[in-house]
């Protein structure tokens, strides 16, 4: 096969538990500089996500780029990246020159460690099962079923409360019990956090995503909102290729040749 082309992506289902797939909020290292962070996505940093991180147990990538927004704590860039495992990530991540080096890159585009007052810094980590309490900054998840992000449907929605963090959290907290008592026809994954007064979620569907929002009984202001826009990548690191579209407002889908 000619170096230059893509061979079709792995279609074979490949579920994942819900509590082994990194939830990343990131913060551009410069905000004034719009463009150019939006190109370093598209033409470098997710493309590269799917080349590197695919040979290092990655089964799934969505991330989408966040429009511009006046509330600080609203991100620029919010993604799923699910490995097969928990310790599938810890092992290839850290004790990989590959994966150490991916985790490198982040330096360049986003902020990172601890920022001034009033500055947000980026993150990611594991979520936790939604339980009793619904920390700031800590993603959950509501449904404990594996499950395959890169086949079916996803949407995502980021939204500003004009209020307390606190008072968001607590009612997602009340919205999350009864949605997962009475849970939604074909919605098999729940994943969110609550930064600051900022409210990020992402569900899965079996097939075709819902229009509906969560209705948390709160009125935000609607940030982001959309269905997953599949999207092919070159696995071939070193192929000829520009990358992939990420403009404000879009939610990616990124197929790859899954090892």
């Amino acid at each position: 096969m000619p170096a230059d082309s893509a061979p079709a992506s792995t279609s074979a289902a490949w579920p994942v538990a819900p509590d082994s797939v990194r939830v990343w909020r990131g913060y551009a290292l410069d905000r004034t500089q719009k463009e150019a962070f939006w190109q370093t996505l598209g033409n470098t940093f997710i493309p590269i996500t799917a080349q590197v991180m695919s040979k290092l147990g990655l089964t799934a990538y969505l991330p989408a780029v966040v429009p511009t927004d006046q509330a600080p704590s609203v991100p620029d860039e919010i993604a799923l990246v699910f490995y097969r495992t928990q310790e599938t990530y810890q092992q290839t991540a850290n004790s990989t020159t590959a994966g150490r080096a991916y985790q490198k890159l982040h330096a360049g585009v986003f902020v990172l460690g601890p920022q001034p007052a009033g500055r947000p810094t980026s993150a990611s980590g594991f979520p936790l099962p939604l339980k009793d309490a619904c920390v700031l900054g800590q993603p959950y998840y509501l449904f404990p079923e594996a499950v395959d992000w890169y086949g079916g449907s996803s949407d995502v929605f980021v939204g500003v409360f004009d209020g307390d963090g606190q008072q968001l959290a607590a009612a997602v907290l009340q919205a999350a019990k009864v949605l997962k008592t009475n849970r939604v026809a074909g919605l098999d994954g729940f994943i969110l956090m609550v930064v600051d007064n900022v409210l990020i979620y992402w569900r899965h569907w079996q097939s075709a995503a819902s229009p509906q929002p969560w209705n948390i009984e709160l009125a935000l202001r609607t940030v982001l909102s959309t269905s997953a826009r599949v999207v092919e990548v070159n696995p071939f690191e070193y192929a000829h290729d520009g990358g992939v579209e990420a403009r404000p407002g879009q939610y990616l889908n990124v197929h790859f040749n899954r090892a």
